[in-house]
């Protein structure tokens, strides 16, 4: 499993717990908007089985490496989901 962002890490790791092996694509200290991935984390998004990720309005960047990476995974896009309110920028 692979996440894009810190804070999703820390959400979805809250969930899965234990059951999971939980990867951090975009470093910490990295900007998600125009991060230039490392081949460790090209690696670990090619073995992730579920990619969840915040979309193109974060990482615009990622669609294409996920599509070619990880064609089999599944995908969750959380701007994408119905349940997600997007709140406007203030």
């Amino acid at each position: 499993m692979a996440v894009d962002v810190v804070l999703v890490h820390s959400i979805v790791s809250q969930v899965v717990g234990d059951k999971a092996e939980l990867n951090l694509i975009i470093p910490v200290n990295a900007s998600p908007h125009d991060h230039a991935m490392r081949p460790s984390e090209a690696y670990n998004l090619s073995k992730a089985d579920v990619i969840i990720w915040v979309g193109e309005g974060l990482t615009p960047w990622l669609e294409e490496p996920i599509e070619k990476l990880a064609p089999t995974a599944r995908h969750i896009e959380l701007l994408g989901l119905s349940e997600t309110q997007v709140l406007p920028f203030s």
